[in-house]
C-alpha cells in the first residue's frame, strides 16, 4: 500500500498554508505529512537528508508575466544526492534541462546514458507530480541514480567557485574588448 510508504514533510511557511492544513485534513492524512514551520537555517540539512525525494513545485505567473525564481534551492536539493521532482518553468527548467519528462516515463529507461538529473513536470499539474512521486517510490535504483547526477552536475556547474570564475571570465572578456575599441 502506497500510503503506508510515503511521509510527506512539508518545511517552512508559505501563504499556502492554510489551504494545505485543509487538504490535509480533509483527506484524512495527518499521519502522512509533517509540517515544520519555520525553521533555522541551520539546521535545514538534517531535515533534507531525511527526505528521499525533494519535490519543488512552481506554477505559472496568474498575469502572465515571466516566471523568476531563484534557484537556490534547486542547487541545495542537488548537493544532497537526492532525486528530485521540479516544474519545468524558467531558472528551474534551464539548470535541470537534462533530466526526465513526466511524459517519458517508463521502467526501463537508459539511466547511463542519459544521465538524468531530475524528473520535469508541467508547471501547476498535480497528476504529473503525483505521477513523479509514484514512479520514484517504486523505483529506487531510478532515485539514487538521479541523486548521483544531479550532485555531480551541481559541483561540476554551480558551485560559488565556478559562479566567480565565470564572472572574472566575462569581466577580463570586458576589459579586452575596451582595450581594443580604443
Amino acid at each position: 500500500n502506497m500510503r503506508n510508504k510515503i511521509h510527506f514533510l512539508f518545511i517552512g511557511e508559505g501563504v499556502m498554508k492554510p489551504e494545505v492544513v485543509k487538504i490535509i485534513e480533509e483527506t484524512n492524512t495527518e499521519n502522512n505529512c509533517t509540517l515544520t514551520g519555520i525553521i533555522k537555517q541551520e539546521i535545514t540539512p538534517k531535515y533534507l537528508a531525511a527526505s528521499d525525494i525533494f519535490i519543488s513545485p512552481q506554477i505559472n505567473n496568474n498575469d502572465g508575466t515571466k516566471f523568476f525564481g531563484s534557484p537556490t534551492k534547486i542547487f541545495e536539493y542537488m548537493a544532497m544526492s537526492k532525486s528530485i521532482i521540479a516544474s519545468d518553468i524558467e531558472q528551474v527548467g534551464e539548470i535541470l534541462r537534462d533530466s526526465i519528462r513526466i511524459t517519458n516515463l517508463k521502467t526501463n529507461l537508459d539511466i547511463d546514458n542519459i544521465k538524468p538529473l531530475s524528473i520535469l513536470v508541467e508547471p501547476g499539474n498535480s497528476d504529473h507530480i503525483c505521477l513523479a512521486i509514484k514512479y520514484l517510490v517504486e523505483n529506487r535504483e531510478i532515485r539514487e541514480v538521479l541523486g548521483k547526477n544531479a550532485r555531480e552536475e551541481v559541483l561540476k556547474k554551480y558551485t560559488w567557485e565556478n559562479h566567480v570564475n565565470k564572472i572574472i571570465e566575462k569581466m577580463n572578456s570586458i576589459k579586452k574588448n575596451v582595450k581594443r575599441s580604443y
